[in-house]
């Protein structure tokens, strides 16, 4: 925007305290996103109107009344949602109408709906055909024609996509103070990175995070697009289950906020995931990082039941997914590796304790204890006691050292960090195997926490000496 092209700065926070001005949902996602707040929830209640659209409170849904009455009506009389661009322009329209333009001024420049450059090639040669079928949804005649022309055209120029885990859209949406910033639809100015990181460069590991199952032989894998070939045995994919296997994508990529979120039961969780991943097991290869989110909440569901053997199975799934792509001496590989080692220990064979240990790594040397007992430079020595205390089934030293470990890394951590999750519920286990029952329930606080475990938080600001836990991620 030539008049704001001097407003923003580097590192400027945009958007902070500032609000979009409006928003539209992808009609897929519509059962599982509160169409007034966008929170994701599977106790959602349906409009009683038209029951297309969902809320999550009845205060929510009176917000949204003034911009859903006119989409209500024409949704309950053709008993159908209207394409995403129609149900966008016609809560602009109703912005428009009642003389909400979202003003704001920024550097001394005054930007709303009505000031929003909305001219470009495509759009004009589009708003004529949008028109139409704008009018064969919505009857009611909010405002004159040549409005309505002008917010698609305004909204062609200055909308964003609304993205969730996994980069799945899930609308579309107007942000006043955004939409100063490169709007034009022939933009004079375009950003490439080039990254040389392993993750970036490796295309063959990037393929195996989102990878398909091969049909024909058991540990191949194919490319995530049509015509692919089995890396192991050359199956060239059919068309009709490359389609299963998009579908499968989609299933976990639109679900995987569900499971993910802290806010809803775990039993829910575990309805969700119980239902699509057997479609993501018939699809999907075994080291797809999709695959991730289901087996998080299986496992932590078998570790609430202290079912032993879907521990053993979905935590050893999982351990086998991670170590695909996470350091060898990722710490969250570590926290994983000691709780089945201990439940192995405890419970099963002994010939599981020593292969389970291989590969937990080298432990840094023997540091002075007179550090701050917070200090991360602690946490090396405090992991070779826990690993010596599991080894000898030391049960006051795993306590006394791994609750040092957990108080320490606290302090740092995510509180959903996977490798606190992992330490949490391995200590968990323990005390439920072999020490008294107080001590359980007095552990299991805050693993709650720790079992909504998201895929899209943000790094922890103090790094162990160790590379930082995290999901694996394709692009920088």
């Amino acid at each position: 925007d030539p008049e704001a092209r001097d407003s923003f700065v580097a590192v400027e926070v945009l958007f902070e305290s500032s609000k979009i001005l409006i928003r539209a949902g992808v009609g897929a996602e519509l059962h599982i996103f509160c169409h007034g707040c966008l929170r994701c929830s599977l106790d959602l209640k349906r409009c009683k109107g038209c029951r297309m659209f969902y809320y999550c409170s009845t205060d929510c849904q009176k917000k949204d009344w003034p911009l859903h009455k006119t989409e209500c009506a024409s949704c309950k009389k053709h008993n159908g949602v209207a394409n995403m661009y129609v149900r966008f322009v016609m809560r602009l329209a109703a912005k428009w109408a009642a003389g909400d333009l979202g003003e704001i001024t920024v550097d001394n420049v005054v930007r709303s709906l009505s000031t929003l450059p909305y001219r470009s090639d495509a759009a004009e040669q589009g708003a004529h055909r949008f028109l139409q079928d704008y009018k064969a949804f919505c009857k009611k005649r909010i405002v004159s024609d040549d409005v309505i022309e002008r917010l698609f055209k305004t909204a062609c120029v200055n909308s964003f996509p609304l993205l969730a885990d996994f980069n799945l859209r899930i609308g579309v949406s107007l942000h006043i103070r955004l939409s100063a910033i490169d709007h034009s639809c022939k933009p004079n100015t375009r950003y490439n990175v080039d990254c040389e990181c392993e993750g970036c460069l490796d295309e063959e590991r990037n393929d195996r995070m989102e990878g398909w199952r091969c049909r024909k032989c058991e540990d191949g894998w194919l490319p995530p697009r049509i015509n692919a070939k089995c890396s192991r045995c050359g199956w060239v994919i059919p068309q009709f289950y490359a389609n299963l296997c998009r579908t499968a994508e989609n299933a976990a990529k639109s679900n995987c906020e569900i499971l993910s979120n802290g806010g809803i039961e775990l039993q829910k969780r575990l309805e969700v995931a119980r239902k699509i991943f057997p479609t993501l097991e018939d699809a999907l290869y075994k080291f797809n990082v999709l695959r991730m989110a289901c087996l998080i909440v299986f496992y932590v569901n078998a570790c609430a039941e202290m079912n032993v053997d879907d521990i053993l199975k979905y935590g050893n799934e999982l351990l086998s997914l991670e170590e695909q792509y996470l350091n060898k001496d990722d710490v969250a590989l570590f926290y994983l590796k000691i709780g089945l080692t201990q439940l192995n220990n405890v419970i099963a064979d002994q010939d599981n304790y020593g292969r389970l240990l291989n590969g937990v790594g080298e432990i840094f040397p023997f540091l002075d204890d007179a550090l701050c007992k917070f200090n991360v430079l602690r946490i090396a020595c405090l992991i070779v006691f826990y690993v010596n205390a599991c080894m000898e089934m030391n049960v006051d030293d795993i306590l006394k050292y791994g609750n040092e470990l957990l108080s320490l890394e606290e302090q740092y951590l995510n509180k959903d960090d996977i490798a606190l999750f992992y330490l949490r519920i391995g200590l968990t286990q323990f005390h439920n195997l072999v020490a008294d029952q107080d001590n359980y329930v007095r552990l299991l606080n805050g693993v709650g926490e720790a079992t909504f475990y998201r895929m899209d938080r943000p790094d922890p600001p103090v790094a162990p000496p160790r590379s930082p836990p995290q999901p694996p991620i394709k692009k920088c």
